[in-house]
C-alpha cells in the first residue's frame, strides 16, 4: 500500500513538473516570438477546468 501509494505521487510529481515546464515554456515562446503572451494566456485557460 504504501510502495503504491509513493509511486503515484512520484508519478503526478513528474506530470506537474513536466506540464507546468512546458507551459511555461510556451508562454516564453510566445512572449519572445510575438512580443504578446494572448495565445498563451488563451491556451493555459483553455486547459484550466
Amino acid at each position: 500500500m504504501v510502495a503504491g501509494a509513493t509511486v503515484v505521487v512520484v508519478v503526478v510529481g513528474g506530470v506537474v513538473v513536466v506540464v507546468s515546464a512546458v507551459v511555461v515554456d510556451v508562454v516564453v515562446e510566445g512572449v519572445v516570438v510575438l512580443g504578446l503572451p494572448v495565445p498563451c494566456r488563451s491556451l493555459i485557460s483553455s486547459m484550466m477546468p
